[in-house]
């Protein structure tokens, strides 16, 4: 609704949002796109059909997929020739809803000698690479995640000697039984580095190597169903040197630091991510709170942080003299969890934030900028 507009002359009204492109994009998109590319299971939307068509081409091909996951591994951190959201008048009809590019929809309304308040103009919103629809569009409000159950790598634990290098095979009982996953590889650098990836299952594509050097990998892969995988073949083989005399468990952990950790049974349920050394030592979650990205950032950004426990948070954020400028409460998760902030409700500057959980506290710094 716009009031107090003067009467008599023509308006247009032109929506626009281009941010936080990763807000309802995981894997789990690439898995309803390429059902759709392969013909096995097509879009019912032509909302979704927008939402799959990544590169702004009129059409939904492997193209798409190929974007969409580098941006889910990082390599890419927005879309380079869409935005991160689209807006059609909610009274348009597709001509073809099958081909919603079959003529050129609008993404305008046109008043012409307004008379009156200018209301009742509606639209409908889709986010690029959403296909399954869970974007949240009150980003300060987490999303309770309803887990169907757990797809876990089998490793076999051992100690790590310092100076020799050891083949990791990721392979899974489970792989059979789920559509893809994805997760982010965490190594301690001072324990041990990555020193090769054996590209088994999964290539090089499925992969996102930019923050290797602080030990962190991304990861994202989903199958096509006609495939008869070998539970015994790996994913892909981790080559790693030691650098500390550590148990493997203690060194190799999956989280959620870059890409979410999830995978997605034959059901299309949600499931957590974990390795089983034996007795699961990789499933114990540490308490950590994560670098804000992007920093420095004049828009938006984003805080993680990871919970051994289900617990309700305080994040204080304090300006530069030490005045508390926010302060936000929530209920959090056991794992990762994240936490979105707006630019224009902080000053301009360097910031520091203290997360809080129960006995468990940390602080890091940010930056803002105009």
């Amino acid at each position: 609704i716009f009031s107090a507009l003067d009467e008599g002359f023509d308006y247009t009204i032109t929506p626009l949002l281009d941010a936080n492109p990763l807000n309802g994009v995981t894997t789990f998109d690439l898995v309803l796109m390429s059902k759709h590319i392969l013909g096995t299971q097509s879009m019912d939307s032509p909302y979704k059909l927008i939402a799959a068509d990544i590169n702004n081409d009129k059409r939904v091909t492997a193209m798409d997929a190929i974007q969409l996951r580098r941006l889910i591994l990082n390599i890419d951190s927005n879309f380079s020739t869409n935005t991160s959201w689209r807006f059609i008048p909610a009274d348009y009809v597709f001509p073809n809803p099958a081909n919603p590019w079959q003529e050129t929809f609008p993404e305008v309304i046109n008043v012409n000698d307004l008379q009156g308040a200018l209301a009742n103009q509606d639209f409908v919103a889709a986010k690029i690479g959403d296909i399954d629809l869970n974007a949240r569009v009150n980003m300060h409000t987490a999303e309770a995640r309803n887990v169907a159950g757990e797809f876990l790598f089998n490793l076999t634990d051992q100690p790590l000697v310092p100076g020799n290098e050891y083949r990791i095979a990721f392979t899974s009982s489970q792989l059979t039984d789920i559509q893809g996953t994805q997760f982010t590889l965490a190594l301690d650098p001072e324990q041990a580095t990555l020193v090769d990836i054996d590209y088994q299952l999964a290539g090089d594509e499925h992969f996102g190597l930019q923050l290797m050097e602080q030990g962190l990998v991304a990861f994202s892969w989903n199958r096509k169903l006609a495939d008869n995988l070998d539970t015994e073949t790996p994913l892909f083989t981790l080559v790693i040197s030691a650098h500390k005399e550590l148990p493997l468990s203690e060194v190799l952990r999956i989280n959620s630091r870059i890409t979410p950790a999830e995978a997605y049974d034959l059901q299309d349920g949600l499931m957590d991510v974990g390795i089983d050394f034996g007795a699961y030592a990789g499933k114990n979650i540490a308490f950590e709170l994560y670098q804000n990205v992007p920093n420095p950032f004049h828009h938006e950004t984003v805080i993680g942080f990871s919970l051994p426990e289900s617990n309700t948070v305080s994040l204080q954020i304090m300006d530069a003299n030490g005045k508390l400028v926010r302060l936000i409460r929530r209920e959090a998760q056991q794992g990762y969890n994240e936490i979105q902030l707006d630019r224009e409700d902080l000053p301009a500057g360097i910031l520091t934030y203290t997360l809080t959980a129960g006995e468990h506290t940390a602080t890091k710094r940010m930056i803002t900028i105009k």
